[in-house]
């Protein structure tokens, strides 16, 4: 039973009570005023639930003294919670049920109620007088009272058990080291008054809670969804470092696996701010190197063609130099540039030229012309120092070799941080 219909229910045994007929105009009019007035005082005042929940907080201290710490913290929460809520609206209902029944109880005691209840036959004949109706009266209220008595004492006990489950609820969601699916199906439970289910879900919480599963799944989800790309990402930097060392030869390292991670939200398991700290800064460094890599590489390539292109006057666009090898072997000049070598020492012991090819286009048509007479090779050298003259004091190329010595440190103990998270999923 709710607010209103109580509320009219109530008034109307109370009118009855006193010989008030309802279908009498003035009688009807104070009965919906008054029932309307309080239903609507019941309703937004609820002061029969607030009696519960005050029953509800000197309960607590019922609960095992081992659950005293978390019950103390969430007790208040709990007990207002959607789920809880429900339940004590169920015993309110109650009372205002036995309630009506107590005020009706009352009203069969006097006889202008009484006489409304006269039970006749067909032939007007009285088969249960007054007397007859306030004893199967009283017979049937106290009856119904004893079993709203006793499934009230129930509810009110189960109450304190589903506010304890609720407690734990909460708890769970606080804690690092309760699992998302734990509290999800405890939460679910709850929220369809499933409190047998529930209370099995608040086991797992506490079973959760006790071996930190709730960790133990955050360090696997984040050691397959962020550090395991991560040391992937780590493995191939390492690679692109060594070879950029070993071969002379710079290229870019499009670094991206800490955007995609940052782009999932998937680094918000990180729970060391270091770390992030550190990946962005190896992200900015490995991007703003990439950026002037690609710069240093253009300008030294038109630098290069536009040299030669005046002392040949040749549209040059590409130039090779030749060495005395099997294969006869060119290295690219850009390269030679950007590691500060002669083309004829670029692959270690110096090595003798062979001769030196331009292309150019001509008529729409690709030309290709080499020299090889020693004085070529000293107009090289001279157009060379040229070169490196107007290049190796270039302030992107020198932050370029700046960022790149500074990556190929500060990568080192971000992989190693990568490979310790990764590992620790099987330690946990």
């Amino acid at each position: 039973m709710t607010d209103y219909p109580f509320a009219y229910s109530a008034v109307g045994l109370l009118m009855g009570h006193f010989g008030l007929k309802l279908f009498e105009t003035q009688n009807l009019v104070v009965f919906v005023a008054a029932a309307g007035f309080l239903g609507t005082f019941l309703a937004t005042v609820d002061p029969i639930a607030r009696l519960v929940r005050i029953g509800l907080l000197r309960t607590k201290l019922k609960n095992p003294v081992e659950e005293k710490d978390i019950v103390e913290k969430y007790w208040e929460s709990a007990i207002n919670i959607r789920g809880i809520n429900i339940e004590i609206k169920k015993i309110v209902g109650f009372i205002y049920f036995a309630t009506s029944i107590v005020i009706f109880s009352i009203s069969l005691h006097n006889d202008s109620f009484t006489e409304q209840f006269l039970f006749q036959n067909p032939d007007g004949e009285v088969i249960c007088d007054k007397l007859c109706v306030t004893v199967l009266g009283s017979a049937i209220s106290v009856s119904t009272l004893l079993i709203l008595g006793y499934e009230a004492v129930i509810r009110s006990n189960k109450l304190n058990q589903y506010a304890n489950i609720a407690v734990w609820y909460l708890s769970g969601i606080d804690s690092p080291y309760a699992t998302d699916s734990t509290r999800e199906s405890l939460n679910n439970s709850i929220e369809r008054q499933d409190w047998k289910t529930a209370e099995y879900w608040k086991k797992r919480m506490q079973e959760d809670i006790k071996y930190k599963r709730g960790k133990r799944d955050i360090v696997i989800k984040s050691a397959e969804s962020v550090y395991k790309p991560l040391l992937a990402e780590m493995d191939r930097l390492e690679e692109s470092v060594k070879a950029i060392s070993s071969k002379k030869s710079y290229f870019g390292f499009n670094f991206g696996a800490w955007s995609a991670i940052k782009e999932q939200k998937n680094h918000l398991m990180i729970d060391d701010p270091e770390f992030r700290k550190n990946m962005d800064m190896l992200q900015e460094e490995c991007l703003e190197y990439d950026e002037l890599f690609e710069i240093n590489e253009s300008k030294i390539k038109q630098i290069i063609n536009k040299k030669f292109s005046t002392e040949y006057k040749k549209p040059i666009h590409e130039i090779q130099y030749h060495l005395k090898t099997l294969n006869n072997q060119f290295p690219s000049l850009t390269n030679c540039i950007f590691f500060d070598v002669h083309p004829t020492e670029y692959y270690g012991n110096k090595l003798k030229p062979e001769n030196i090819s331009f292309a150019w286009m001509e008529n729409n048509k690709q030309e290709i012309s080499s020299v090889s007479s020693e004085h070529d090779f000293q107009k090289f050298d001279e157009i060379w120092n040229s070169i490196k003259n107007d290049t190796m004091s270039d302030p992107n190329l020198i932050r370029m070799k700046e960022l790149f010595r500074k990556i190929s440190r500060d990568y080192i103990p971000i992989k190693q941080k990568c490979q310790e998270r990764f590992e620790l999923q099987y330690l946990v």
